[in-house]
């Protein structure tokens, strides 16, 4: 994965920001909008095979994603992201229509806006994203919230070890395989781990 680090020190109070911009968006000068407006960028991720494992493992508060419009390999990503690590979610695509909106909104984004935007307006977008992220988590407590997120955690790691171990293929390769049988069968993440698991352990029962 190509990954572009900031590696400058940041002053402290700025909120972290982990920013997604494919080859052709990556010429915006969205990353120095952003650090004009108090935003640490994290990392700048320009491909999409690994952002769920990299959000997994760097402690961002808002995810920002700068691309044409939304690719099934991104939003297979974001479904992954919904289920272990949830943060807000802004995508801001060069097209509009209403399967791309529809989909993205399904895979956790918080907010979905076109083109290029002003200064003031993007912290505006950037805050309300932030608050309907909120509001829409609010059911749960946060401990509840985590007690889950561990639970899919671990359910996902035997899921993957089992389909590792059945099909000689990678980590990465598992969790493609498992997001696409929840994406087709219409599940969480979570609930495809579970199948897997569940038919794991049935096959131990009889020693198959």
């Amino acid at each position: 994965m190509n990954t572009i680090k900031n590696n400058q020190a940041e002053p402290q109070g700025k909120i972290p920001v982990l920013l997604f911009e494919d080859s052709i968006s990556a010429q915006s000068d969205l990353k120095q909008t952003l650090s004009q407006l108090d935003y640490q960028i994290l990392e700048q991720i320009n491909e999409a095979d690994n952002l769920s494992a990299r959000r997994q493992q760097i402690d961002a508060d808002i995810l920002i994603i700068k691309i044409p419009f939304p690719t099934p390999k991104i939003l297979e990503q974001l479904n992954t992201i919904k289920q272990l690590a949830p943060l807000p979610v802004i995508i801001i695509a060069e097209q509009d229509n209403a399967s791309s909106i529809q989909e993205s909104l399904k895979a956790g984004v918080s907010a979905y806006v076109l083109n290029e935007i002003k200064p003031r307006r993007l912290k505006s977008i950037i805050t309300a994203a932030c608050e309907n992220f909120k509001e829409r988590h609010s059911p749960q407590s946060e401990l509840e919230q985590t007690k889950t997120q561990l639970k899919n955690r671990k359910l996902l790691e035997r899921a993957k070890r089992f389909i590792m171990q059945q099909k000689k293929i990678s980590e990465q390769e598992a969790l493609n395989m498992l997001t696409k049988m929840a994406m087709n069968n219409g599940h969480s993440l979570a609930r495809a781990a579970t199948n897997v698991v569940e038919v794991c352990q049935l096959l131990k029962q009889h020693h198959i």
